[in-house]
């Protein structure tokens, strides 16, 4: 029972009790008589609605129960069509021609893109990519997925102190130097972030169910694809010579209901990461050194 209830039923019996105090005293005068009744009356009134107002209280309480669970109810019925209509896509996916599951394209923008806003926002988003800097995929989507309350993410870059990096740079025949900078940009970056996320789960303002993690980490082995997942999506190509030159390529797209394919490649990132290095703000000064050393190195002398 509400206290402004408690209140209200408190003086109708006190303005009951009032007039009964009055009728006693003055039972020989008639205009107190009169009086007296009258007050007796309103406090009954009084305590009559007082009872109406609890019992109308209790009724909403329930009936306010009952709506949240039928909401609550809803809402895991949402979510049980959400993963519904998601198994319907993929197996009409899986169903069509295996050209149109094919991207003829550099990277799988358009594709991540409508599988992003298929997943509703109350849902977990795992996202893994693996390439040289991943900086056009920061670009098009790093603010996007920042929004998302419950997600994670990995990226893994190609290790920039490692002899790996130099070699990929030039099989791709890509220029090392804005290579370099490129990782320096997007690590210095997702270490802020993922810090900034950290400050905010210590000082209380994010609930743990509802944690979004941003991890990077650099690869120092040679990398045999580019790989982009999101949840039980994923697309796949393998790394191209002198892709930099934009020769035809184009990514597979696999599902988690086709098992082994997108199970095998899982297993590939997850090594792959697990054989990361964790950059620190420390190794990226070093990096940013190291870039203007090369800058220095590349002045033509004086003369």
């Amino acid at each position: 029972m509400k206290s402004k209830t408690i209140i209200y039923l408190l003086v109708s019996a006190l303005v009951f009790l009032l007039g009964l105090v009055l009728l006693v005293s003055f039972k020989e005068h008639v205009t107190m008589l009169s009086i007296s009744t009258s007050i007796i009356a309103g406090g009954i009134s009084s305590i009559a609605f007082g009872i109406n107002r609890y019992l109308e209280e209790v009724d909403s309480k329930k009936s306010s129960d009952i709506l949240g669970q039928s909401l609550e109810g809803l809402r895991g019925d949402l979510n049980h069509l959400d993963e519904a209509l998601q198994g319907i896509r993929t197996l009409g996916a899986l169903a069509t021609n295996p050209n149109d599951r094919r991207i003829l394209d550099r990277h799988p923008d358009d594709e991540f893109r409508k599988e992003l806003g298929s997943i509703r926002r109350n849902k977990h988003i795992d996202v893994d990519v693996i390439g040289l800097s991943l900086k056009q995929f920061c670009v098009d989507f790093l603010d996007e997925l920042v929004l998302r309350d419950q997600i994670s993410v990995r990226l893994l870059v190609q290790h920039p102190f490692e002899t790996t990096f130099a070699l990929v740079c030039h099989q791709e025949a890509r220029e090392e130097r804005a290579m370099l900078e490129e990782v320096l940009v997007i690590t210095e970056k997702i270490l802020k972030l993922s810090a900034t996320m950290i400050e905010r789960d210590i000082s209380g303002t994010q609930d743990i169910d509802h944690a979004r993690k941003f991890e990077i980490k650099w690869f120092p082995l040679v990398p045999s694809i580019t790989l982009t997942r999101l949840n039980q999506v994923m697309f796949v190509r393998a790394r191209y010579l002198e892709e930099a030159n934009h020769p035809p390529m184009f990514f597979e797209t696999y599902y988690q209901e086709e098992g082994r394919c997108f199970d095998s490649y899982l297993v590939y990132f997850n090594n792959a990461w697990d054989d990361g290095v964790q950059p620190t703000l420390e190794l990226c000064n070093k990096l940013r050194e190291r870039i203007r050393q090369t800058d220095v190195v590349r002045q033509p002398e004086s003369g």
